[in-house]
């Protein structure tokens, strides 16, 4: 079974052992969070900077989807797993026997 044998973890422990660890180019590392954020604008980025989560939840409210908003929520304010807190698509999941923690 996964998770078992050498490693000596229950399946249940397994889940939350990285299993392949993937890295970008160290080129594009170098280049800075402005390049990767396409932010190249010393102006924008540095009022960006500024706004701290509030530009993250601006982003997310003005682009993203109904359950990116309501991870963002979660994480950003939420108690983790408390009943009240836990979006709904991720009530489901743990239903499910699905979610990732």
């Amino acid at each position: 079974a996964i998770g078992s044998g050498a490693s000596g973890l229950s399946e249940r422990e397994f889940k939350f052992v990285g299993q392949r660890l993937v890295l970008g180019q160290a080129t594009d590392a170098a280049k800075g969070l402005r390049n990767f954020l396409g932010l190249l604008d010393d102006t924008v980025f540095g009022a960006k900077i500024r706004q701290g989560i509030e530009a993250m939840e601006i982003e997310v409210y003005q682009h993203g989807s109904q359950e990116d908003k309501d991870n963002f929520k979660y994480v950003a304010t939420g108690r983790a797993r408390h009943k009240d807190d836990v979006p709904a698509h991720l009530k489901q999941c743990i239903a499910d026997g699905k979610y990732h923690g």
